[in-house]
This record gives C-alpha cells, sequence and structure tokens, in this order.
C-alpha cells in the first residue's frame, strides 16, 4: 500500500510515532472499508449475501486476533500502544488485500 511509505517516514522522524501509529490505523481501515464497499458494488445480489455472510465472519475472527494481541502485550504505555496498533494495522491491511484481490 502506497502509505506505507507514508506511515514509515513518519516513524522515521521519531517524534510521536503513537500518533503515527494511530493515523496509520485509521488510514488502512479506511482503505478496508472502501475496498469492502467497491467489491460489494460490483457484486450479484447473491454474491453481496455471500460477501456479507463472510464479512461478519471476518470481524469475529479480527475481535478474536485483536484481543490476542492485547493480552501478549499488556504492558502500559506510549511504546507498547504503538506495538498494539502497528499489529492490528496489519490484520485489517492483509483483510484489505485480501478483497482488493478479488476486484
Amino acid at each position: 500500500m502506497a502509505r506505507d511509505a507514508n506511515y514509515r517516514s513518519c516513524l522515521d522522524k521519531g517524534e510521536n510515532m503513537l500518533a503515527c501509529s494511530r493515523s496509520y490505523y485509521i488510514q488502512v481501515d479506511s482503505i478496508l472499508v472502501s475496498a469492502h464497499e467497491h467489491l460489494r458494488n460490483k457484486l450479484k445480489p447473491v454474491e453481496q449475501s455471500r460477501l456479507a455472510k463472510e464479512h461478519q465472519e471476518w470481524l469475529k475472527l479480527r475481535d478474536r486476533q485483536f484481543r490476542e494481541i492485547d493480552k501478549d502485550n499488556p504492558v502500559e504505555g506510549r511504546d507498547y500502544e504503538m506495538f498494539r496498533n502497528h499489529e492490528k494495522t496489519a490484520v485489517l491491511k492483509k483483510r484489505a488485500l485480501t478483497l482488493m484481490s478479488r476486484f
């Protein structure tokens, strides 16, 4: 994704890296929503229904993965929050890329 370079550049500054990770999470989440909408709009109603069911299952998986990320990194602090954001963003990015591969 093109946003990766901006994220790395933001982190490389070494300033307010938590804000970088939060911003990147929001950007990737937005891309995921757009990818889902774009794919859904290209499908026939029956396929849209399948996609909706698939998406509900993915949301459950995402929630489990997010809980695992939080459980595996329970220490509080900006660095740990940044790491959790990074890991959660990777989950969203993987799903967005999967959906985009189906365009």
